[in-house]
């Protein structure tokens, strides 16, 4: 009996334990040294008034005043601290210091440790991955694209040999149409 008590008194410590570090690890924490993040984007710094606040996950946000609020609740992903709070260097799992940040390319980020932010700013396009850009093609580009394509599938022995279930193309007369078609 004093066994299935102590069993039954451990079970429930763990229990209260494992609930009491997940409370704490969804605290909602008050970002940036208290300052407003649209104005840090923009190089300025002001502090943040409680009364003017956003939450967005784990971070509350202050504002100087309500434009700068409204700004932020308008755009949140331009102004909100970047990677899901990540440190910017380390990257997830590793979280960031919400008071250690720096802006960069007018966003904000921040770091685990002194170090990670030290390092990211001499070299922030090392840690970032980069920017997808859309690739603009002319005419050029894609007239030797396709010559490429046919000539892969004349050495496969032709279109009906190949074993693919749908080949997509581009129409030439809907070239910068963003339309596409689908033949077998």
């Amino acid at each position: 009996m004093k066994h299935k008590f102590l069993w039954l008194s451990l079970v429930l410590l763990a229990g209260l334990a494992s609930a009491a570090w997940a409370q704490a690890s969804a605290q909602v924490v008050e970002v940036l040294e208290g300052l407003d993040p649209v104005l840090l984007v923009q190089g300025k710094e002001a502090q943040g008034d409680l009364k003017l606040s956003v939450t967005r996950g784990q971070f509350r946000y202050l504002f100087a005043n309500e434009a700068n609020k409204a700004a932020f609740e308008k755009d949140p992903a331009r102004y909100e601290i970047q990677l899901g709070g990540a440190c910017a260097r380390m990257g997830a799992p590793a979280n960031g210091i919400a008071d250690l940040y720096t802006v960069y390319q007018g966003r904000i980020y921040i770091f685990g440790s002194g170090q990670c932010k030290t390092a990211f700013v001499a070299a922030p396009e090392k840690y970032l991955p980069p920017e997808n850009k859309p690739m603009h093609a002319t005419p050029e580009m894609l007239k030797k694209g396709q010559a490429l394509l046919e000539k892969a599938v004349a050495a496969r022995a032709g279109f009906s040999k190949l074993s693919i279930a749908s080949f997509f193309y581009r129409e030439p007369a809907l070239l910068g149409d963003d339309r596409v078609d689908s033949r077998l």
